[in-house]
C-alpha cells in the first residue's frame, strides 16, 4: 500500500513540476500540497516553499521550510532555502544564521550551494571578508561552480 501512496504522491509532484516550470505557481502549489498530504516528506514541503517563493511570497515559503525541518532536522535544503528567502526579504543577518546552520548539516552533494548563498548573505550584510571565505569554501567543495569564483574575484577586486 505504501508503494501505491508514494506513486500517487510522485505523480502529483510531477504534475506540480510541470505547472511550476510553466509559471503556473498556484496550480503547482495545489499539486505539491496534494503530494505532501499523501506522502509528507521534507522534499515535498521545500517544493511547496519554492513555488511560493517564485510568487514572491517568501514568508509562506519559509513556513513550508519549517515544516520540512520539523520532519527532518538535518535536511540541509530547508535551512538553505530559509536563508535564500531571508536574503530576498533583505534580512541579511538572520539569513547568515540560517545559512551557517545549513553548512553545519551532514554534508550532501549540494552543500557547496549553502556556502555560496552564505557568501551572498555576508556580502549583502557588508561582511566582505566572511563573504570571500564562504565563496572559497563553496569552491573547495565544487571547484567548477563559476558563480562562486566570479563572486569571490569581484569581491577581492573591490577590497584591493
Amino acid at each position: 500500500m505504501n508503494n501505491v501512496k508514494n506513486h500517487i504522491a510522485q505523480n502529483y509532484s510531477d504534475i506540480a513540476f510541470k505547472f511550476r516550470i510553466t509559471g503556473k505557481f498556484d496550480e503547482a502549489i495545489a499539486y505539491y500540497k496534494r503530494a505532501a498530504e499523501i506522502n509528507p516528506t521534507p522534499e515535498a514541503f521545500t517544493y511547496i516553499g519554492l513555488a511560493y517563493s517564485l510568487k514572491g511570497e517568501y514568508e509562506k515559503a519559509i513556513d513550508e521550510c519549517y515544516k520540512a525541518i520539523d520532519l527532518d532536522e538535518e535536511y540541509e535544503s530547508a535551512y538553505r532555502d530559509v536563508g535564500k528567502y531571508l536574503i530576498n526579504l533583505k534580512r541579511y543577518k538572520i539569513a547568515v544564521q540560517w545559512l551557517r546552520l545549513a553548512t553545519e548539516m551532514p554534508k550532501t552533494e549540494s552543500t557547496f550551494l549553502s556556502y555560496f548563498h552564505l557568501g551572498i548573505a555576508y556580502e549583502k550584510a557588508g561582511e566582505w571578508f566572511e563573504a570571500v571565505y564562504a565563496y572559497n569554501a563553496c569552491l573547495i567543495l565544487n571547484p567548477e561552480y563559476t558563480p562562486a569564483a566570479e563572486a569571490s574575484l569581484n569581491l577581492i577586486t573591490l577590497l584591493n
